[in-house]
């Protein structure tokens, strides 16, 4: 694919784990570390992330088509949950999913990764 929409994912679309496959057909173009900037908060079996922290994410890119990118959009929830934003990376511009509002819920990450240390093992 050469054509489409980066998109930067940290959470349950990353490889291995159980959204991965709404991403078949995309390029992988490499994994990345966001500026600090984010907060992410544990939410049960999958991470969200909000603006505004000191943290920097650490997941992948990929190179999504528009028909992907819209499957994405579903699982996401956009606009109800989600929302998309812009973020740097070496590739290019990329979306990223944030969550539209705090969570009354949920756990820091202050590392920035998911799965956490306390869910590894």
């Amino acid at each position: 694919m050469t054509a489409g929409h980066r998109v930067f994912v940290y959470g349950t679309l990353k490889r291995g784990r159980a959204n991965h496959p709404l991403l078949a057909g995309a390029d992988f173009l490499g994994p990345h570390r966001t500026r600090r900037g984010y907060r992410l908060i544990r939410l049960g079996t999958y991470p969200g992330a909000l603006p505004g922290g000191r943290t920097a994410l650490s997941g992948e890119v990929y190179r999504v088509s528009p028909r992907t990118l819209a499957r994405l959009d579903r699982l996401e929830s956009v606009p109800r949950e989600y929302r998309r934003a812009r973020l740097s990376t070496p590739w290019g511009p990329a979306w990223i999913y944030l969550l539209r509002r705090s969570p009354r819920r949920g756990r820091p990450l202050p590392r920035g990764a998911w799965p956490d240390d306390a869910a590894a093992g």
